[in-house]
């Protein structure tokens, strides 16, 4: 039988033969070839290797014929599915169950698995149908509640707040109330085994913070009232304006307990130098107050138990003494 080795290689081919025997994955071929060119025999690289004599001579004969680019090929067998079948089953993922008259709202992959068979005969499996929905870029996600604006002005009103904040020498106020409630803690804690609380646990306490935030020194000011009150509101917004001598822009959004501009008896009662801007409906995102309370509920009231709404107050407080504009980055 006649002896069979790897043609006589090129100083190029050499050594790209040499650099590919270090990959994982196709490195053991370019060792065939490597050592066939060095001399030795098919049974002793086979040998060697651990590997058949027959597939040490495909891969030399291969080499012989297709050169280095059969080396480069990647292993393993083709794809079991067609782009054509597998285009289908992504059109079916995307596809919403009720529309095909099935008792569920969301596919699963098991669920796409029986339906692809049932409707295309397709020998596959629930692990392969995920590879398929990954492979062009599909994830099980969930939908995402997200408030949008549906006023009219909003864009106008946007623009009127953006120049006021471009406006030098000008105090802009943003106002929003937040409550405050003393009551237990239910979150996670080291035990052997889980508390029980009533799930009408008694609130031990109830207040709520009234905040002004300047939207240019970041100074914030804030005070709490029992309860939730237009009155409160004018009373608060009388004290402030005594506490600052220019013209003040308060953004505020359309709760309740502001003034309504539609009604004369309410804007009578707001200071002279105060000028209240209203934030669109629906639009708490834009309200910078929001990115404050988001900050109290975190560091102050998250992971705590409070006896009483003395005690929330004064760690509330505590925490606006020593607030100084930190953590707020806006645009």
């Amino acid at each position: 039988m006649r002896l069979l080795f790897a043609r006589r290689l090129t100083r190029d081919e050499r050594d790209e033969v040499y650099a590919l025997i270090d990959n994982k994955g196709i490195g053991y071929r370019a060792l065939i070839i490597a050592l066939s060119h060095e001399g030795q025999e098919v049974r002793e690289i086979a040998r060697k290797l651990n590997i058949h004599p027959v597939s040490v001579r495909q891969w030399i004969r291969k080499f012989n014929e297709e050169g280095l680019n059969c080396l480069r090929k990647k292993a393993g067998r083709k794809p079991k599915f067609y782009k054509s079948v597998e285009k289908k089953l992504l059109k079916l993922a995307i596809t919403k169950p009720h529309k095909l008259n099935l008792p569920f709202s969301t596919w699963s992959l098991r669920k796409l698995e029986y339906y692809a068979k049932k409707k295309f005969g397709l020998d596959i499996s629930y692990v392969q149908v995920g590879k398929i929905l990954t492979k062009y870029g599909l994830r099980f996600r969930k939908a995402r509640r997200k408030l949008i604006s549906e006023d009219p002005e909003y864009g106008a009103k946007m623009a009127r707040i953006r120049r006021l904040l471009k406006k030098p020498n000008s105090v802009v106020l943003f106002e929003d109330e937040r409550a405050l409630v003393a009551k237990e803690y239910l979150g996670y804690e080291w035990c052997f085994k889980a508390r029980v609380v009533k799930a009408n646990q008694r609130i031990k306490g109830k207040a709520y913070l009234y905040g002004f935030l300047d939207a240019h020194s970041k100074r914030l000011r804030a005070k709490c009232f029992e309860k939730l009150r237009k009155k409160n509101f004018f009373a608060y917004l009388k004290w402030i304006s005594r506490k600052i001598d220019d013209v003040l822009y308060v953004i505020l959004d359309n709760a309740t307990i502001h003034p309504n501009p539609e009604i004369d008896a309410d804007m009578e009662k707001v200071p002279e130098n105060v000028r209240l801007v209203f934030l669109p409906k629906h639009s708490p995102k834009d309200n910078r107050m929001e990115d404050v309370f988001s900050l109290i509920q975190k560091e102050v009231l998250d992971n705590r138990k409070f006896s009483g709404t003395p005690e929330v107050i004064a760690a509330v407080q505590k925490w606006i003494r020593s607030f100084g504009g930190r953590a707020l980055k806006w645009n």
